[in-house]
């Protein structure tokens, strides 16, 4: 960005114009300018450039977008130490999003030299610089004090020699720029002569009003007049006590336009704020003041989120008169969007649900003499993702998403498979499950199982999927009917495998008719918005026909 605004020397203005000297400077720290900013502010921005200058070279690391809805993360752990070398592909952090904890992978080779949010740390805001990094280890020491706001701090002191030698540059860097000032500060002028016109034609106009008024009615309006005085006595008695202090101006705002600018730049409501020029008139000292009274009037959606959690974090009560005795969990970020997005899902997702029962007896005897022969054990879920992927190749409207003005259909199945963690559930992507066989499937499920439990899941193994799957049949339910997961329009609930009694067509003529057969029901629920009725038991039916004749998921 800098070098947009130096130009032969100088700093160009907005209209092109250059103005004062700076000298050039070797920047490589963060540092922000804009070319509406007043000469008299310039002298600030050098001493900022001056100051990063200081710093020998080195790069900020930001907190990086670890998910497409992450707005925020917690610092988990720090891996390197400052002064500890870093090389490309190492985590140095593991950072909480919204989804899982992801590492800080580095693409660079450097050394850690400062860093700037401690381990623990919660709710930091995506963008905010987290560590420093340098390309060598005798530099991590000038970063002992390094603070990325703090661009107006002065550099520390070097040798004499390079001091004497740029003191005879600033002095001239100086005279310029108070020339200049005065240039600006007699424009100011100007301009607040007009703006003290139009507060005075203001109040003229208003008193033309009750001129009119009196003419009217002589007697209300001496009345007026007379109440009028009265507030103004005490006024004005305080105003020569406190110079400072002035009557609140109503109506039109007057402010001289640097203290409108800088009011802008700081997101300062005038409306707050009384003015101590002329005629009420909002000077810029006035809203540093009323800064300092109030400094975290900046933000408010900051402090009432900071006083929810102290309230949250706070000694809750463990004990309520008539109530048992509990404790108070904080949420972590995942844990807090997967409660928006389910309570979104439900309430803005228009639901339908198509159950059947599968008999599941060849499908059972199927696993077991493949896991005579295969290198990994095959459960009856990795099966499962199988069919569903071929039934969804089958129904491809189950295979899409609702994408707002359109409905995007898959070509290939993207399988997620629910996964219940110690941090809550989430749901790793088996890719392209319509293309791999069984064994491949088990491979893969256990391997992202394993990452899932430890929270080493990479964004690109949990974030996307076309279908979902969960299966919570080792927990002996009979039935489960989950919420779809947008944008995908279907997810699957399958429940235990049950022995029951059923009619054997084969010995209706026998004293016995019946046999006993392990059967399983399936839930989908569906996007009523993307697939319908029709659609819905279309997929169940080739669900079934795939479960009950296994052998057809193998040609």
């Amino acid at each position: 960005m800098l070098s947009r605004l130096l130009h032969a020397g100088g700093i160009i203005t907005a209209s092109g114009k250059v103005i004062g000297r700076v000298r050039p400077l070797n920047l490589t720290a963060r540092t922000f300018f804009t070319t509406q900013s007043k000469l008299f502010q310039f002298n600030k921005i050098t001493t900022m450039a001056r100051a990063f200058g200081s710093y020998p070279e080195h790069k900020v690391l930001d907190l990086p977008n670890l998910s497409p809805t992450m707005t925020k993360g917690n610092i988990v752990k720090w891996y390197k130490k400052e002064g500890d070398s870093v090389a490309a592909g190492d985590i140095i952090c593991d950072v909480e999003t919204d989804k899982a904890t992801v590492g800080y992978e580095m693409a660079d080779d450097g050394v850690m030299a400062k860093i700037l949010v401690e381990e623990g740390a919660k709710d930091v805001p995506l963008g905010t610089p987290v560590a420093v990094m340098v390309t060598e280890s005798k530099d991590v020491a000038a970063f002992k004090d390094f603070k990325p706001d703090e661009g107006t701090k002065p550099a520390p002191k070097k040798e004499k020699s390079k001091k004497e030698a740029s003191k005879n540059e600033d002095e001239d860097d100086a005279k310029d720029e108070a020339k200049d000032k005065d240039k600006y500060k007699d424009k100011d002028k100007d301009e607040d002569k007009d703006e003290d016109k139009e507060c005075k034609e203001g109040k003229e106009s208003k008193k033309e009003k009750k001129g009119k008024k009196s003419k009217k009615n002589n007697e209300e309006a001496e009345e007026v007049e007379e109440a009028e005085e009265a507030e103004e006595a005490p006024k004005k008695k305080t105003k020569q006590e406190a110079p400072k202090e002035s009557k609140k101006p109503e109506g039109k705002i007057c402010v001289s336009p640097s203290a409108k600018k800088f009011a802008a730049e700081n997101n300062v409501d005038l409306s707050e704020i009384t003015g101590s020029g002329p005629n009420g008139r909002i000077l810029k000292e006035d809203v540093v003041a009323h800064m300092e009274k109030k400094p975290k009037g900046k933000s408010k959606g900051k402090s009432k989120e900071a006083s929810k959690s102290e309230s949250k974090k706070g000694k809750a009560p463990s004990k309520i008169p008539g109530m048992p005795e509990f404790d108070d969990i904080d949420l972590t970020n995942y844990k807090r969007v997967t409660a928006e997005r389910l309570t979104e899902a439900k309430q803005t997702v228009p639901h339908f649900y198509v159950s059947v029962e599968c008999e599941v007896d060849k499908l059972l005897t199927l696993r077991s003499q493949l896991n005579k022969i295969a290198s990994t054990k095959i459960t009856i879920n990795d099966m499962l993702i199988k069919a569903c992927a071929l039934a969804c190749l089958k129904v491809p409207v189950t295979n899409s998403s609702w994408m707002g003005d359109f409905i995007r259909k898959y070509k290939d199945v993207d399988m997620s498979v629910a996964v219940q963690t110690p941090n809550g559930l989430i749901t790793p992507i088996v890719p392209r499950a319509n293309q791999k066989g069984f064994e491949q499937i088990a491979n893969m499920t256990k391997e992202l199982i394993a990452k899932a439990k430890d929270g080493k899941l990479k964004p690109e193994e949990f974030i996307g999927g076309t279908f979902t799957i969960s299966n919570a049949g080792m927990y002996g339910i009979s039935q489960l009917i989950p919420i779809v997961n947008p944008p995908q329009a279907c997810i699957l609930g399958v429940s235990a495998v049950e022995k029951r009694l059923v009619v054997d067509e084969s010995k209706r003529d026998s004293k016995r008719p019946w046999r006993v057969a392990s059967r399983m029901t399936v839930s989908l629920s569906c996007d009523h918005r993307v697939v319908d009725g029709a659609g819905g038991a279309e997929w169940t039916q080739e669900f079934k026909k795939l479960i009950e004749n296994p052998a057809l998921m193998m040609l």
